[in-house]
């Protein structure tokens, strides 16, 4: 006989949703972590770094698929060192390092526009910034969390055989196929947003 649903969620289900999605969950904190902590270290060093950098990249008047490139290849940079960190049994804390790194960089550009511009700069955010940022970070989100599974798998791959190792590695290949198409697609947006929309926000920029 089965048993009723009493609108009680057991401390079992708990334990099965977290160890379904419990890497999910990690980077996902991380990942939101990163974003308020590199928007609050903007705000307590706003003569910075961080400045001189943002007013150098002259987007809108770049060419853009020199723009697209400088944004291609820093995105999958970040995706080819995860990969890589995936295949290593130690990997795991490097790759939730690199994917807070890589939201505090998000989280210092927010926090510039919105220090420099005011209202003019979440405009800018909300309506060109963040649909770019969110396709990123959940793509290195998907990556991160089939990297730290594939680590968990290593860990016990010893006792199984050549074959199922070769199978494994296939599957792991074929499962960042989606992260990277979603980093290509956003690389494109985020150029295509910077170039078209920047000067029409952030006029005096």
């Amino acid at each position: 006989m089965k048993n009723k649903y009493t609108g009680i969620i057991s401390l079992s289900a708990f334990r099965r949703f977290f160890k379904t999605n419990g890497y999910n969950i990690l980077l996902i904190a991380v990942t939101a972590a990163g974003l308020i902590y590199g928007t609050a270290i903007y705000f307590y060093n706003e003569n910075s770094f961080i400045s001189e950098l943002i007013n150098n990249m002259n987007i809108s008047g770049s060419a853009f698929n020199y723009c697209y490139m400088i944004y291609f290849i820093s995105n999958m940079l970040c995706l080819m060192i995860l990969f890589i960190f995936g295949l290593c049994i130690a990997g795991s804390p490097f790759i939730i390092l690199l994917i807070f790194i890589k939201s505090s960089g998000a989280g210092m550009i927010i926090g510039y526009l919105y220090g420099t511009y005011g209202f003019d700069g979440i405009e800018f955010c909300v309506t060109v910034f963040f649909p770019s940022v969110i396709l990123l970070l959940t793509a290195l989100i998907m990556a991160g969390n089939e990297s730290l599974f594939t680590i968990r798998e290593l860990k016990n791959a010893y006792s199984f055989p050549v074959e199922n190792k070769k199978a494994g590695f296939s599957l792991y290949i074929k499962r960042y196929i989606l992260p990277l198409v979603i980093v290509i697609l956003s690389s494109f947006i985020q150029t295509a947003c910077f170039y078209c929309l920047y000067n029409q926000f952030i006029p005096s920029a």
